[in-house]
C-alpha cells in the first residue's frame, strides 16, 4: 500500500507522552502496514518480511524505555521506524551471507494472506521473489531509495531523512535504481524472446514472416503484490 503525502503524528506522540504503552499500541496499528510492505518488498519471504516487522517494533518499543529515548518532540515515527527495518534488514542480510544456503525444507513456511484464494497467492508470492531478486541485484541505498519513494510513494525529503542523507542524494539513489532495474529488466525480455523465438527450417522459411514469429514476455502487474497486515 502506498503511503504518501507528509506523515503528522501529532496525536500518536500525544499518545505516546500520555502512556507509553497504549501510544505504542496506537503507534503500531498506524504503521505496521507500510513497514511490513517495505520488509516483503525488500526480502521477498512472507515469512521474513514478518520476522523482520516485529523485531522492528521491538526495536523502537526498547529505544522508547531506554534510559536515553529519542526526543518525542522531534521524532518523525515513519521515517523513524523505516530506519530501524533497513538497518534490520542490512543486518540480517550479513548475518545469513555468513549462513548455508536454505534447503527445500526452510522454504515451506511461505504464509499467504488467510482466505486469499491459492492460486492467487502463489502468483503474488512468485512476483514477490522476482521483484526482490532484481531489486538485490542493486546497492543496499539504492534499492532502499526505490522501496521507498515507488512502493510506499513517501516524499523525497523523509527518504533523506531515513537513508541518513541529502535531498539531491537521495534523488540520485532513485534515479540510478531505477535506471538499473530498467537495464536489467530489459536484458531479462532480450533474454527470454530470444529463449522463446520459433526456430524455423531454412526450407519452409520462405513462406512465413519471420518478423511475427517472436514470442513476448507476458508482462505481471507487481503493484498487485502488496500486503496489508489485518489483525483482530
Amino acid at each position: 500500500m502506498a503511503v504518501s503525502g507528509p506523515d503528522d503524528p501529532s496525536d500518536l506522540i500525544a499518545a505516546l507522552r500520555g502512556d507509553l504503552d497504549s501510544g505504542f499500541t496506537a503507534l503500531y496499528d498506524a504503521y505496521r502496514t507500510p513497514v511490513f510492505t517495505t520488509a516483503l518488498r525488500a526480502t521477498g519471504r512472507w515469512t521474513d518480511a514478518e520476522d523482520l516487522t516485529a523485531e522492528t517494533f521491538l526495536r523502537a518499543y526498547r529505544s522508547l524505555i531506554s534510559p536515553k529515548p529519542p526526543p518525542l518532540e522531534t521524532l518523525r515515527p515513519r521515517a523513524w521506524l523505516l530506519t530501524i527495518l533497513l538497518n534490520t534488514v542490512r543486518n540480517d542480510r550479513r548475518t545469513k551471507a555468513r549462513k548455508p544456503p536454505p534447503s527445500d525444507i526452510d522454504n515451506i513456511s511461505e504464509r499467504p494472506d488467510r482466505g486469499q484464494d491459492p492460486a492467487l497467492a502463489a502468483e503474488l508470492h512468485e512476483t514477490n521473489r522476482a521483484l526482490a531478486a532484481r531489486l538485490a541485484t542493486l546497492s543496499a541505498n539504492q534499492r532502499d531509495a526505490v522501496i521507498l519513494r515507488h512502493v510506499l510513494d513517501l516524499p523525497v525529503d523523509e527518504i533523506a531523512t531515513i537513508l541518513g542523507c541529502a535531498e539531491g542524494t537521495a534523488k540520485s539513489h532513485i534515479s540510478r535504481g531505477l535506471a538499473a532495474l530498467r537495464k536489467l529488466t530489459a536484458a531479462e525480455t532480450a533474454e527470454n524472446t530470444t529463449a522463446h523465438t520459433t526456430r524455423i527450417p531454412a526450407a519452409h522459411a520462405t513462406f512465413l514472416d519471420t518478423g511475427s514469429s517472436t514470442m513476448t514476455r507476458p508482462s505481471i502487474n507487481t503493484s498487485s503484490s502488496t500486503y496489508e497486515v489485518h489483525h483482530a
